[in-house]
């Protein structure tokens, strides 16, 4: 049974149920389905600032319905890839299996991304890889040494944070 501490609050899985325990309540614990408790690690994920490998805004988990696609390019082809997550300073985004390209960190990438009429077309730099999913910084966030991105960028974040909340509030 896997089980964390934290402060007061011990959390652990019960095989169908997340469950949290008040060591102050023990009589009174909050249990979440199995059914909510991917909600809850989504909810998290894209509330959490991100902070490692140089991140500096929060990120949105791109719902797996929604009209969100991504291209990217790099030494004269193109690949359409599946995005994970989104920020105003990056993007995480996933080739198909079978379409896995061999693109070098730090190599410089242009990426597209749409949704509904909103288009916007980026420059980025690979900063990891794993498997086949790769975190592109967007480039053309940062002037000055600022966080100031493109306005098409900040109008399909904006756009997805809705649809997130939405799907939140129903």
């Amino acid at each position: 049974m896997p089980e964390i501490l934290l402060g007061k609050i011990k959390i652990f899985l019960d095989g169908r149920s997340l469950i949290f325990l008040d060591e102050d309540k023990p009589n009174s614990p909050i249990t979440l389905s199995s059914n909510a408790i991917e909600d809850l690690v989504e909810f998290l994920r894209s509330l959490n600032l991100e902070t490692t490998e140089g991140r500096m805004a929060f990120r949105v988990t791109v719902p797996r319905l929604t009209d969100l696609t991504a291209k990217l390019s790099f030494s004269g082809k193109t690949w359409t890839v599946a995005p994970v997550d989104l920020s105003l300073m990056g993007i995480l985004v996933e080739f198909s299996n079978a379409d896995v390209a061999d693109i070098p960190i730090d190599a410089e990438v242009g990426i597209e991304i749409r949704l509904d009429d909103k288009i916007a077309v980026l420059k980025g730099i690979v900063r990891r890889r794993k498997d086949n999913q790769y975190g592109i910084l967007i480039a053309d966030s940062m002037k000055k040494g600022e966080l100031n991105p493109p306005e098409p960028l900040v109008l399909i974040y904006k756009e997805l944070e809705r649809q997130w909340l939405r799907r939140r509030l129903k």
